[in-house]
Order: C-alpha cells, then sequence, then structure tokens
C-alpha cells in the first residue's frame, strides 16, 4: 500500500544504487526484487552466516556490517540509497548521511509500537490489528516518514512466531511499490499517521508466572506473545511456573476443562491444570537456570503434589518483576560473555 497521496512528498529524482543490510532471508528477497526490477544492487551487508550464504549463492557482492566496514562499502560503490530490513541495529549517522535515501522496514505500525519486539507487545496489548512499515531512517529510530505501510488483521490464534511471519509476508508486498519508485529514481513519502509515540526498548517484556486463579485469557495471551518458535531467539523470556520458591520455564496453550480453579487435572504428556472456563495444558518444562527437561509427573513429585490435588497460588512476585527489568537491560551482554566463557578447573 502506497503513502497518503494528500500528505506525500517527492524525493527529487536520483540514480538508485543500493545497498542492503539485515540478519534475515528478507534482505536478500528485497535484493533480489530490485535486481528483477533493473535497480542496481551494490552489496548486501549482514553478520548472519546463513544469510550472507544466500546472498553470495544470488550473485551479491557481500559485506560486513560494523560501523567503519558499512561506511566504506558504501563509499566505494558509490551507493545512494541503503535498505535496512531485518537489521535491529541502530546505522550509525555518518553511513546515513552518505546515501540519498536510506529506508527501513519496521514491523510494526507507526508511530504507536515503535522499537523492539513489537508483536509481541501488540499480542500482549490484547491488539486487533497490526501493521508493517517502510520508513525512512533519521537519527532517531523508527522516526521517520513513511514510503509503504500494509495493514492485517491479528487472530486470536496468533503467536509472536506466526505474527513475524506475517509480517515478513507484509513487507514484501510493501517493499513492490518501493521498488517501482527506485526503478523511476525516485521516492514518495508521508508522515507517520497521527497518535501517540511509543518506544518499545529491547529489555522491556511481558512476564509471566501463570496463576490458575487469575485471568485465564490474559495470561494465554501473554504465552502466545512469549511464543517465538524455534526459529527465532527468544530475547523476551517465557512463562513460568513458580512452585515452593522454584520457578520452571514451561510453554503453555488453553485447553477445555470443568472443575475447580487450580485442580490438577493430568500429568501425562502434559501437565493439566484447571482454570476459570477451561484448563492450563503445560508443556516443555525446564529446570531454571540450567534448562533440564522435567517430565510432568516428576514436577509433582518433587513438589509433593498429585492428580486430583490443587496447585498452590504463586507467592509475591513483585521483587521478582523488578528484578528482571534489571537483569533484562545487561542481559546481551552478558550472555555473549558467558557464551565463550571457560570454566575453571575444580582439581585446581
Amino acid at each position: 500500500m502506497s503513502p497518503d497521496p494528500a500528505a506525500r512528498s517527492d524525493i527529487s529524482r536520483f540514480e538508485p544504487r543500493c545497498l542492503l543490510i539485515g540478519e534475515e532471508s528478507l534482505v536478500v528477497q528485497c535484493a533480489v526484487m530490485l535486481r528483477g526490477a533493473g535497480v542496481a544492487v551494490v552489496g548486501v551487508a549482514s553478520a548472519a552466516a546463513e544469510v550472507r550464504s544466500m546472498a553470495v549463492s544470488e550473485g551479491f557482492d557481500v559485506v560486513d556490517t560494523d560501523a567503519t566496514t558499512l561506511l566504506d562499502a558504501l563509499r566505494a560503490a558509490e551507493a545512494t540509497v541503503l535498505v535496512s530490513a531485518a537489521h535491529l541495529e541502530m546505522i550509525p549517522g555518518e553511513a546515513l548521511d552518505a546515501v540519498e535515501v536510506a529506508m527501513n522496514f519496521h514491523d510494526g505500525p507507526l508511530p504507536t509500537y515503535a522499537g523492539l519486539n513489537v508483536t509481541t507487545w501488540a499480542i500482549h496489548n490484547g491488539e486487533s490489528r497490526h501493521a508493517v512499515n517502510w520508513h525512512l531512517m533519521e537519527r532517531a529510530a523508527d522516526s521517520g516518514e513513511v514510503l509503504a505501510t500494509e495493514a492485517f488483521d491479528i487472530t486470536p490464534d496468533d503467536t509472536a512466531f506466526t505474527l513475524n511471519a506475517r509480517c515478513y509476508e507484509a513487507g514484501v508486498r510493501a517493499f513492490e511499490s518501493i521498488v517501482a519508485m527506485l526503478a523511476d529514481g525516485r521516492v514518495v513519502t508521508s508522515p507517520q499517521p497521527a497518535g501517540e509515540r511509543r518506544q518499545y526498548r529491547r529489555a522491556e517484556r511481558p512476564f509471566l508466572v501463570l496463576d490458575p486463579a487469575g485471568d485465564a485469557a490474559g495470561q494465554i495471551r501473554t504465552a502466545q506473545a512469549l511464543d517465538l518458535g524455534d526459529r527465532y531467539a527468544n530475547g523476551v523470556g517465557a512463562p513460568r511456573l513458580v512452585i515452593d520458591d522454584t520457578a520452571y520455564a514451561v510453554s503453555v496453550v488453553a485447553a477445555p476443562g470443568d472443575a475447580p480453579a487450580g485442580r490438577i487435572l493430568a500429568a501425562d504428556q502434559t501437565l493439566r491444570i484447571a482454570v476459570a472456563g477451561g484448563a492450563f495444558d503445560i508443556a516443555d518444562i525446564q529446570t531454571m537456570p540450567a534448562g533440564d527437561a522435567l517430565r510432568p509427573a516428576d514436577l509433582l513429585a518433587r513438589h509433593g503434589l498429585a492428580i486430583g490435588g490443587d496447585w498452590p497460588s504463586p507467592p509475591d512476585l513483585s521483587g521478582a518483576v523488578a528484578a528482571d527489568d534489571a537483569v533484562a537491560t545487561a542481559e546481551r551482554g552478558w550472555v555473549a560473555r558467558l557464551a565463550h566463557f571457560d570454566a575453571a578447573d575444580p582439581a585446581m
């Protein structure tokens, strides 16, 4: 869908020479679309090995994404357009200044869902509509004028994983109009719609501890918001089950049930616990922080519970929520460091 013609501004004609940057296959697909329309693609920048391999197989020159290499590549190739597609880091201002047009793909409606993990937040917040935007890049994230947008419904069954996939598809469709503009040597933009700007930070994430006595529908919705499947790295966390001050990471879906909230109904392939109007089917139980898998029956035995008994209400977790917010800010750095950590030899 193209921007509103009543509010358009037209960037003067220029020769498009495009360098694209991104960490998902979307960036390669966009490069292929541009090339198919006769628009020059001078390179693809990516830190993802799979994406780099895809770009090479398509015959594109591949460059690194660090600031110096990116700027050097833009200048050496005399690029006039920088296209960011599924690149979640800020582009340095010097790179933006090196081209005539810099544009970015955003997987949420602007300005109300700027920032990161917005598909998670849209589901968590109970939104019924979503949108993707291609917009000009400015030094402030997700603040530039819109080149193309496409809106669609969020279904009751959508998870963050499925909504991400639908955003990808909508992003490709919306990019078709940008390809047409660039093939014509121009870009047309419109202001972002009116509305309160909300910038979701990387460290912000919903915190869900399952409580059979609580709002069942709201908890299932948040669980869907935290479900990124197996394809994406999960930076937003998982639903938790807490008992006897011990936390477990789990997955959960709604199930039928007709018993008092909290009643333990089954412990075979899943742990089924009654809630108001149904039940929680809890699976993929993992200890925290070790991540060891635990069978539902073993979980019950560990805590002296049995089918037909009642699941205890979780303790007051206000302190844990505050701690999670604090930890999230430094989490990426510590994960990167610990991934290369060599434990000391216990014999020494």
